[in-house]
């Protein structure tokens, strides 16, 4: 019997400003998030509507830096990154989503 994929979800702490760079509590949270998974996606948000191509590309440079840093850690893990509208609670919170299979 094949053992059912499993997904493990963990919304990162903040980032700062417009900053890309992630934090060691942040890098803590992949950590623990991608631990052996052999696929990794990292959700970033913007505004659903009328977002500027400033607001979309600093969310993408976020969830890629967080992809990026699971990738180091995991380098046999496939990796994607996805851009979509967010709540009002997640634009406020400047966070990514990651997603880990295991």
């Amino acid at each position: 019997m094949v053992p059912k994929a499993v997904n493990v979800s963990s919304d990162l702490s903040s980032f700062a400003g417009s900053s890309t760079a992630l934090s060691a509590a942040q890098k803590a949270q992949i950590r623990r998030a991608v631990a052996s998974s052999p696929a990794v996606l990292c959700i970033a948000y913007v505004p659903a509507k009328d977002a500027t191509s400033a607001q979309r590309s600093l969310a993408k440079a976020r969830a890629a830096a967080s992809c990026a840093f699971a990738k180091s850690i995991l380098p046999k893990a496939s990796t994607s990154v996805l851009v979509i509208a967010g709540t009002k609670e997640e634009l406020a919170a400047r966070t990514v989503t990651v997603v880990a299979t295991r």
